[in-house]
């Protein structure tokens, strides 16, 4: 069976421009990937502070309404003590 020839129908200093092109838009797209890399990197740490946070906030609120109740039912810190034993 006979081999094909490869036909090209563009010049070497097109090839050579149509390389250095696609060169340009890789290196830009890498720069683009680090950057998003970067960013992405940065959002899972703000995540991580933001549930932190949140989870202290709803911790809080919860102990305000325990004192709340408290208050409203006149008990002291040892009745609390007796009821949890």
């Amino acid at each position: 069976m006979a081999r094909r020839r490869r036909e090209v129908k563009m010049t070497a200093a097109e090839i050579t421009n149509e390389m250095a092109n696609i060169d340009v838009e890789i290196n830009a797209l890498t720069t683009q990937i680090k950057e998003l890399k970067a960013n992405r990197k940065k959002l899972v740490k703000d995540y991580a502070i933001a549930q932190a946070q949140e989870a202290e906030a709803a911790k809080a609120k919860e102990m305000e309404e325990l004192v709340q109740l408290i208050q409203e039912k006149g008990l002291t810190v040892e009745q609390i003590k007796e009821l949890v034993q």
